[in-house]
């Protein structure tokens, strides 16, 4: 019915293998119907509006199994979802973008999807659509592709306004969006989801990647961004990615170290995660003042910071393995400098806990 039934009828069907897709167990049964693939390719092709919308969704449920790869293979399908990208309704190109990036959960797809020009395209213009749920789901579709070799990192940072959008989404709970919530008012969650989504894609764009720190750490905004998503507003995994995008742009980049040392709101951002924040984030921070002290002047710029050698004190003495690790590490790279020393000096607990021995470990294992 789906691949060769009246156009009335395949939509129906179509609506009916989305609500099946839902489960996991019918996804496997669907993506091994050839028929049943060729049937949803032909309607991203050639449906109505709300047979294109049903298509996309159904594809995206099905591309969350293990049979994903045979799900974009299938003729028509990935040409199909840009094409709904570009010139599907708001819902159909939300749902086409989550169908992408569940594609991208394999690996091999990944290349697939950065290969089309339009497909990026089609995300660029989402991110800058002012819509909630359309930046939410090209931002979730941006971190899954940004898993990849450096060479698909550096074709996704460079192309159109990629960049330059995800910064925005980062700072966007600060801007009223529409695209979800009652009366179409902004949904502050689900606003906070894409800005995890936004930090989490700049994050793995950045992973490994020494090519995209300097872009990307001298983009316009980034700084505002990031250090507004390290705050205490942003939900507890968005501030672990802020951290951890801190971390990773300052690790083994001087100029980079140089770059962030000269802006007092990193510091005290740094400063307010190894006081109070959630573990993984207050670890990310404590290692990120790790490498800040080895820029010129970045000691003396961390202790100049309130609370900051409190806060790393305080790291050194936690029960979490990292973030004790982290604190650890900050308090011995402060302990490299002679500004450090002195204020360790005063510190009889920074004293105590400055070095690699406070962890029963070699030196050589600290960051």
């Amino acid at each position: 019915m789906l691949a060769s039934g009246p156009p009335n009828a395949c939509e129906k069907a179509c609506g009916l293998i989305q609500n099946l897709s839902v489960d996991p167990d019918n996804r496997i049964r669907i993506a091994s119907s050839r028929g049943a693939l060729r049937g949803l390719a032909n309607l991203l092709w050639t449906g109505t509006q709300k047979g294109m919308e049903d298509a996309a969704a159904a594809v995206g449920n099905m591309a969350a199994t293990a049979e994903s790869r045979v799900v974009g293979n299938t003729d028509g399908v990935m040409e199909g979802l840009v094409g709904v990208l570009l010139k599907g309704s708001d819902k159909g190109k939300s749902d086409a973008a989550a169908a992408l990036g569940n594609l991208a959960v394999n690996q091999g797809m990944r290349s697939c999807i950065v290969g089309m020009p339009q497909c990026l395209e089609g995300l660029c213009r989402m991110l800058h659509s002012n819509d909630a749920r359309q930046g939410a789901e090209a931002a979730c579709c941006l971190q899954n592709l940004a898993v990849s070799t450096n060479e698909v990192k550096q074709a996704l940072a460079g192309y159109g306004n990629i960049l330059a959008g995800l910064i925005a989404l980062m700072d966007s709970t600060s801007v009223p969006m529409s695209g979800w919530g009652e009366n179409n008012e902004p949904g502050w969650q689900e606003m906070r989801q894409a800005q995890e989504d936004a930090c989490s894609a700049v994050l793995n764009l950045v992973a490994g990647c020494s090519e995209n720190k300097r872009n990307v750490a001298s983009a316009p905004g980034l700084i505002r961004a990031m250090v507004h998503t390290m705050g205490p507003e942003a939900t507890d995994t968005a501030r672990e990615y802020a951290a951890g995008l801190l971390q990773n742009l300052v690790f083994n980049h001087a100029e980079n170290r140089e770059l962030m040392v000269r802006h007092s709101e990193v510091l005290v951002a740094v400063s307010e995660l190894v006081n109070s924040g959630p573990e993984r984030a207050a670890e990310c921070a404590a290692i990120a003042a790790v490498c800040l002290c080895k820029a010129e002047g970045g000691a003396t710029g961390l202790l100049a910071v309130r609370g900051m050698l409190e806060g790393l004190i305080t790291c050194s003495q936690s029960s979490h393995a990292g973030r004790r690790k982290g604190g650890v590490a900050a308090l011995h790279a402060l302990s490299l400098d002679a500004n450090g020393r002195y204020a360790l000096a005063r510190n009889g607990a920074a004293r105590e806990h400055s070095h690699p021995s406070a962890l029963g470990l070699p030196h050589e294992t600290v960051y």
